[in-house]
């Protein structure tokens, strides 16, 4: 994609999982051969200001309940997931976010390019994004519903 859109810039966010540090090393140096844009920034944590620079956040976990996907929708950037975990209860594809298949790099370029594009209406997205965010993850709200459903369980015993 930076071949043909060489104003895109990839940023890396976090560490490596435990065990995991020769991947990430492989990973930087893929980057590097490829002459590619990508900055790894680390560990951060202030996350939530650098989200006001990012206009696509993907998520290509293997494994996941949520993720990030919440932190990034709440912060309207549009978010990408593997279509895997928890992701699809938070990321509609094409209403809230994106969802693309496991293992499948072909797929996230894919839909960055169509992001690009214009084909689709990413401000509503960003907006439908960051209400579902709020909505699920609200704590008044989640916390009631769960008040609420164990309080029907004890009046049933």
């Amino acid at each position: 994609l930076q071949d043909k859109y060489p104003d895109l810039v990839g940023v890396c966010i976090g560490g490596p999982w435990a065990g995991a540090l020769k991947y990430e090393q492989r990973v930087k140096e893929y980057s590097q051969k490829r002459h590619a844009r990508v900055f790894f920034l680390g560990t951060r944590n202030n996350i939530f200001q650098l989200y006001k620079d990012i206009d696509i956040a993907i998520h290509p976990s293997l494994s996941e309940n949520l993720g990030g996907a919440p932190e990034s929708m709440f912060n309207m950037a549009i978010t990408i997931a593997t279509n895997i975990g928890g992701f699809p209860d938070i990321v509609k594809d094409k209403d809230t976010g994106f969802l693309v298949r496991p293992h499948d790099p072909e797929g996230i370029a894919k839909t960055i390019e169509e992001i690009i594009n214009k084909r689709y209406d990413i401000d509503n997205i960003r907006l439908r994004g960051k209400a579902i965010a709020m909505e699920l993850l609200d704590i008044k709200a989640s916390s009631k519903t769960i008040y609420d459903i164990y309080r029907t369980i004890i009046n049933r015993a």
